[in-house]
């Protein structure tokens, strides 16, 4: 027999499921744009307004909610620096060691403080800025504080169920489906999705019947590691 088994990248299994995730969006009406970069945004009322990209300029895209998903260091969707971490692009809070000396361990084999560093964010994963949630925007995956992704080798885990989390927190606060959502990657550039068909897929194969309790258990375990390791991002 012949089996296809994920290994370090480029993973042929990996590169598949990619293919297929980015056709089924955009067969659900999402429209993907490779290689553009969110530069700035427009807030009001303690909810983001506008978003505005480097190959767009003054052209602004609008949506009822936005996911940020720029990943950590090496995506530059945390950037460290001499006075600390920073989340570079709305400027929220991050969970960070005031001693840089806290930063590492001298153990290169160890779990380095460093990787629990990430994005603060309430219980609907709401990213918190000066210790406020920013009402429409959500942060998933590695720019999450509270996991190491290297040394626990949870990382796709964590940005898939956040990734659930997040839509679920969606659903459950508007109880309607929103008219857009913007989802913001560093490799990737903007995502704009009209999810009404994509909704309309998913209660027919059941995935909506399932998602709610899938975030709560991902929601969960996110909160019981952060228990553990002392960084509280929700």
């Amino acid at each position: 027999p012949v089996a296809m088994v994920a290994t370090l990248p480029p993973s042929v299994p990996g590169l598949q499921a990619q293919l297929q995730l980015r056709r089924y969006f955009q067969q659900s009406g999402g429209v993907y744009m490779l290689g553009d970069t969110a530069v700035r945004y427009e807030a009001e009322g303690g909810r983001i307004t506008a978003l505005y990209t480097a190959d767009h300029g003054d052209i602004a895209f609008e949506a009822d909610s936005y996911v940020l998903a720029t990943g950590s260091y090496f995506s530059q969707g945390l950037v460290a620096g001499m006075d600390g971490v920073r989340e570079p692009l709305f400027g929220l809070d991050v969970a960070c060691a005031a001693d840089r000396g806290a930063w590492y361990d001298r153990d290169l084999f160890a779990a380095q403080p460093f990787e629990h560093f990430g994005v603060k964010c309430d219980e609907h994963l709401r990213g918190l800025r000066d210790g406020r949630a920013v009402e429409n925007l959500y942060a998933i995956g590695a720019g999450l504080a509270g996991f190491n992704p290297v040394k626990e080798g949870c990382g796709a885990g964590v940005s898939m169920l956040t990734a659930l989390a997040a839509a679920s927190a969606v659903d459950c606060r508007k109880r309607v489906i929103p008219n857009s959502l913007c989802l913001l990657t560093a490799a990737a550039g903007l995502k704009e999705i009209s999810p009404a068909a994509a909704v309309k897929r998913q209660r027919k194969s059941g995935i909506v019947r399932l998602r709610q309790s899938t975030a709560e258990a991902a929601a969960s375990a996110v909160r019981n590691r952060n228990a553990c390791t002392g960084y509280q991002p929700l």
